[in-house]
């Protein structure tokens, strides 16, 4: 009898799936749940949420709270605003910040993924003080060279304890980590949305300053791929304090970083600059750059070409002005774009085995 039952229960929900792909066009695999990312910075806790189910490139919540302002752990805190803010805990992303992680870019004489790989194995352990055990790393090949029969590869490495760190804080809030990542790839994704989306990145390396709190990342997109990225450690807080000496202490920074990328890759110049994150509330930036450097400078606003909820106002009161929110939101729009994932081995068994549990 139990049997049968089972049999018929089967049979109706089969029945009432198929008439949901039918009604709805589209089948379970295709439906997906809102994408939460947490940034655990220096100074600031950063919570964005995308609900594809209303729009790709929707940003439905967002949370800012300095870490100085949390009594409790940083645990108990995301436990509390994701139960507040009705968080889906299931689709967690999260990432370090550029200044926590070590990216180079290296040339390899070979073409073959896998002999690329064997080789960025061997070189991992050359290009960071740190033993091999106590690293994590991911790469992408940037460019081919078939004719010469080599390879341009950017590289990431980051200690295993920063990374375990933050994954067990957000996994101690109840919360389900699908990938951690880096930063710089978040800018970029959200860069495809905010300015390639409309043409104004040509085949001519362009440049793009997210300016955050404390730190800023100077990136270089040429062909719309990311070739190369650097921290500054210099940031909104600095820029809008003792002003004449930081900004020329930045000035110097940004034509170094346009030097060091240029002999990295002694191709076309840089045509142009783009400023983003908090520099929207830097006055006189953009003109300052400009006529020091030589060089076309634009600030694009951190959410250009999204469409946010209501609940998301929070961006325009005072205290956010200063904070860049720019990798949380390319994070959230393009989570599926993750080239370089730091997610340790022991974890990815471990959620493999959960969900064969489940």
């Amino acid at each position: 009898m139990k049997i049968k039952f089972l049999e018929k229960f089967n049979e109706y929900f089969k029945s009432k799936l198929s008439l949901n792909k039918w009604r709805f066009g589209f089948n379970r695999d295709l439906i997906r749940k809102p994408i939460v990312v947490v940034e655990i910075g220096n100074d600031w806790l950063k919570i964005v949420e995308n609900d594809f189910f209303l729009s790709g490139r929707s940003i439905t919540k967002i949370n800012l709270i300095k870490l100085n302002q949390i009594k409790d752990s940083v645990s108990v805190s995301l436990a509390k605003i994701f139960a507040e803010l009705k968080l889906d805990k299931s689709s967690v992303i999260t990432y370090l910040s550029r200044y926590l992680v070590t990216i180079r870019v290296l040339e390899f004489p070979s073409t073959n993924p896998q002999e690329i790989n064997d080789m960025v194995n061997l070189q991992v352990g050359k290009q960071t003080p740190y033993s091999k055990e106590e690293i994590i790393s991911a790469h992408k090949i940037l460019s081919e060279n078939s004719k010469e029969g080599c390879s341009k590869v950017m590289l990431v490495i980051a200690r295993r304890k920063l990374i375990s760190d933050r994954m067990e804080a957000l996994t101690a809030a109840g919360l389900d980590v699908e990938r951690i990542g880096v930063s710089s790839q978040g800018i970029y994704n959200w860069v495809k949305t905010a300015i390639v989306s409309e043409s104004k990145i040509d085949s001519a390396p362009t440049v793009l300053v997210d300016i955050d709190s404390n730190f800023s990342d100077f990136l270089v997109i040429s062909k719309n791929e990311l070739v190369f990225t650097r921290n500054i450690l210099i940031g909104a807080n600095h820029l809008i304090e003792e002003i004449p000496r930081w900004r020329e202490k930045f000035l110097s920074e940004l034509q170094y970083s346009m030097d060091l990328y240029q002999s990295e890759d002694s191709g076309n110049p840089v045509s142009r600059l783009f400023f983003s994150g908090a520099a929207k509330g830097i006055e006189g930036l953009d003109g300052l750059v400009s006529s020091k450097l030589n060089i076309p400078v634009e600030v694009i606003d951190p959410v250009k070409n999204l469409r946010l909820s209501k609940d998301c106002d929070i961006l325009g009161q005072d205290q956010y002005k200063f904070v860049s929110i720019s990798s949380l939101i390319g994070t959230a729009i393009n989570h599926k774009d993750f080239s370089f994932d730091l997610t340790p081995v022991e974890w990815r068994l471990k959620k493999m085995m959960e969900n064969k549990r489940k």
